[in-house]
């Protein structure tokens, strides 16, 4: 269960990684830059391991959300794909949200009218893919399915406050 929580932690913090592909590093000259190869493979190596908790992140919540919702292998079969259909879009938004509240983007009225845009977005996909469970789920289950991410952030977020606790410890 902790392995779950602290994934999922990791998880709910990915969108804060996915603002930016490179940090604002000091632009070196190449001639001036002499572990250029090593701090490319660094880089693989972050990513491939980041890729690899986003992985176990995303098992744990399916697993979770799999536990709350207790579906049959008939519910299963047709949910699991429209709710990963869903969540892509979903991050997708959230995702152009961050970029467009970044520092780097423009400031005024068109970065909140995009922002009010995305947020009418995100809105939208919601309730389009509320109808869409519905077509395949009781509505008891549906409801269950908002109540269960919920959960699994705020666990998450607790097991991540419990883990900087023993760590500072």
């Amino acid at each position: 269960m902790r392995h779950i929580l602290l994934i999922s932690i990791y998880f709910l913090t990915l969108p804060a990684f996915g603002q930016s592909q490179r940090m604002h590093v000091l632009e070196i000259p190449r001639q001036e830059r002499p572990n250029q190869q090593l701090e490319k493979n660094r880089q693989v190596q972050k990513e491939g391991r980041l890729a690899d908790r986003i992985k176990r992140v995303k098992d744990i919540k399916v697993a979770f959300i799999t536990r709350q919702l207790d579906l049959n292998s008939a519910q299963s079969d047709k949910f699991w794909p429209l709710y990963n259909q869903y969540q892509t879009e979903l991050i997708g938004l959230q995702i152009q949200k961050r970029k467009n509240n970044s520092t780097s983007a423009t400031n005024g009225i068109d970065q909140l009218d995009k922002e009010s845009l995305l947020d009418q977005k995100i809105l939208d996909t919601k309730l389009h893919y509320k109808n869409e469970f519905l077509k395949i789920l009781p509505p008891e289950k549906v409801s269950q399915i908002y109540k269960s991410e919920k959960l699994f952030i705020d666990e998450a977020i607790k097991h991540r406050s419990e883990m900087k606790n023993e760590a500072g410890d």
